[in-house]
């Protein structure tokens, strides 16, 4: 990370392209909202989902410290336990859709 607050950016290859955590943050947000209908579930899964992609993408440790503190700022951990119950909650709720349109 650098002084002034940026990491690198996983979207990109090149290096030397920075990013704000938050600002990934907002994007996974972003990315999440379409597709996800009213429920909860499918869109935190999905932020969380891909904030944890692009974390395991950086190769900084404190580039992955500064995004996860970004991502517990917003409300959206995506430690393992985190990620594992946000991926339960999403089957739950496909499973009860399933079950309301048989």
């Amino acid at each position: 990370m650098t002084p002034d607050g940026f990491i690198a950016n996983p979207r990109q290859s090149q290096p030397g392209c920075l990013i704000k955590p938050r600002r990934l943050v907002e994007m996974a947000e972003e990315g999440a909202g379409s597709g996800c209908g009213l429920h909860y579930e499918l869109y935190h899964s999905e932020v969380v989902t891909q904030l944890r992609r692009w974390h395991d993408m950086l190769g900084d440790p404190a580039d992955r410290d500064a995004l996860m503190a970004a991502a517990e700022r917003r409300g959206f951990p995506f430690d393992d336990a985190d990620l594992q119950a946000a991926q339960k909650e999403r089957e739950t709720l496909l499973a009860e859709l399933r079950e309301e349109m048989e």
